[in-house]
């Protein structure tokens, strides 16, 4: 575990940059110095992130996860509490988070001696309401006939997925990919079962921004039927570095 020892000046707002490629993290711990009196200014911090989070929250001396063999037990902070809250009746942890801005903010003052101690964590999918997050799903056993990819009476509309579409490969349906290059496509789900073409007489290409195999399968080739030909999965996205 790293850590640092940094003094900051009260009654101010910092804005943290930790280095390029790791600005997301799934739990912080701060310890505030003993000298922090009661009636000290509080310190505001800014963090950037590039992940989407469901949930940011922070606990008071530590999380259960600390909390052994009589130590106090963990304050839990809201999240969006500092927002919430008239800055008068700020504690230590209060935070609030925006998957617009990309951005963390926190406050740590010297109010109640609980919050010497601080935990953070991130979480991206909690309740799997937001639209990043994808509800885990149980697939049943793949059976029945091949449907072809490029056959527009596979698909619910009637017409092969075009640029941008969402598609998904419902549970115990086989789709065999049958193309020698998909359009670029925003999300493919995969509940069912998904095939490369079995007879290896293409190169192929499947493009997309997003693929989720949830529960089902993804194959090219196998053992019995190696696949000789050249397969290509392009995943699209923006770099933010």
């Amino acid at each position: 575990m790293n850590s640092w020892a940094v003094p900051f000046v009260t009654n101010h707002k910092y804005r943290i940059y930790w280095d390029i490629g790791q600005l997301n993290w799934d739990k912080i711990d701060i310890e505030v110095a003993n000298p922090w009196l009661v009636n000290d200014f509080p310190v505001l911090f800014n963090e950037p992130y590039t992940e989407n989070y469901e949930v940011v929250e922070f606990f008071n001396q530590y999380n259960t996860d600390f909390a052994t063999s009589g130590n106090n037990p963990s304050i839990y902070l809201p999240p969006q509490s500092l927002t919430t809250t008239a800055p008068a009746n700020w504690l230590s942890g209060m935070s609030s988070f925006n998957n617009v801005t990309k951005e963390i903010d926190f406050v740590i003052n010297g109010k109640a001696s609980s919050s010497k101690r601080i935990e953070g964590r991130t979480t991206r999918c909690r309740y799997y309401t937001a639209s990043w997050c994808v509800v885990p799903t149980v697939a049943t056993a793949c059976t029945g006939p091949t449907h072809l990819w490029s056959d527009p009476t596979t698909w619910p509309t009637g017409k092969v997925p075009a640029a941008g579409d969402d598609v998904e490969i419902p549970s115990g349906k086989i789709i065999e990919f049958d193309l020698a290059s998909s359009p670029v496509l925003n999300l493919i789900t995969v509940i069912g079962c998904l095939n490369f073409k079995s007879d290896n007489s293409i190169d192929q290409t499947l493009q997309a921004y997003q693929i989720f195999v949830l529960g089902g399968t993804l194959t090219i080739g196998s053992v019995l039927t190696p696949y000789s030909k050249k397969a290509n999965i392009i995943l699209y996205g923006d770099y933010n570095g």
